[in-house]
């Protein structure tokens, strides 16, 4: 980009004016490019002035890349949100219609069809309920409010309770869900922070398992009985 003006070598007078327009004409082309978004520009025209110049390069180029954080960030969120409203859209609709069976026509259920729709109902709550938990998971990680809060507790049992909430979810699709995790194994971590990962994993799982698919949980990597 820069441009080159080369004086005569027997004219020292017009040589440093010949220079300064060069260097001009560099300057203009750089900041051109630098308008059109280009913050790899270095300038090197007069000291102070090419320091402050290059200062305010410096600060464009933060600043772009925090806006291009912030698109990122809302794109995630947008993202995100759209996929919590359709999740929950299926067991709220699943609740009502069970509901409404129960309130049409509870006279001429017989008792096991009664505790049948009552056990569906309290399948979809607890995968709602999970979902929920999701949410506020994720909106700690936005407002920087996460707690890393380690103790010894069982695994196993963790993951057991995981899988109750979403196995409603896995039914729909006839997934069958195994552990093939040790029983009363007890590790030193984060609960929460464990179960969500647990809860994101099989969510994940039990949506791109095709029907009638099988799940199989595992785990590994245990030394000391800390992950």
């Amino acid at each position: 980009g820069k441009l080159e003006h080369i004086p005569p070598k027997d004219n020292n007078t017009i040589a440093p004016f010949k220079q300064l327009h060069s260097d001009l004409l560099h300057l203009t082309w750089q900041t051109k490019e630098i308008a059109r978004g280009d913050y790899n520009q270095k300038v090197s025209f007069m000291g102070d002035f090419s320091i402050a110049f290059n200062k305010m390069i410096e600060s464009l180029k933060e600043k772009k890349k925090l806006e291009e954080k912030l698109i990122e960030s809302n794109t995630a969120k947008d993202k995100f949100f759209s996929i919590i409203a359709h999740d929950l859209k299926s067991p709220f609709s699943s609740i009502l219609g069970f509901m409404e069976m129960l309130n049409d026509e509870y006279d001429s259920l017989d008792e096991s069809e009664r505790k049948q729709f009552i056990n569906y109902v309290f399948n979809d709550a607890k995968h709602i309920f999970n979902l929920i938990l999701n949410l506020l998971s994720w909106s700690r990680t936005q407002t920087n409010r996460i707690s890393f809060n380690p103790i010894n507790f069982d695994l196993y049992a963790l993951i057991e309770d995981n899988i109750s909430l979403l196995q409603s979810s896995a039914n729909k699709k006839e997934i069958t869900i195994t552990m093939s995790v040790p029983e009363k194994i007890t590790i030193y971590a984060d609960p929460e922070m464990i179960s969500t990962v647990v809860r994101n994993l099989l969510s994940n799982a039990i949506k791109f398992t095709p029907k009638k698919g099988k799940i199989e949980v595992g785990s590994k990597g245990i030394i000391n009985n800390k992950i």
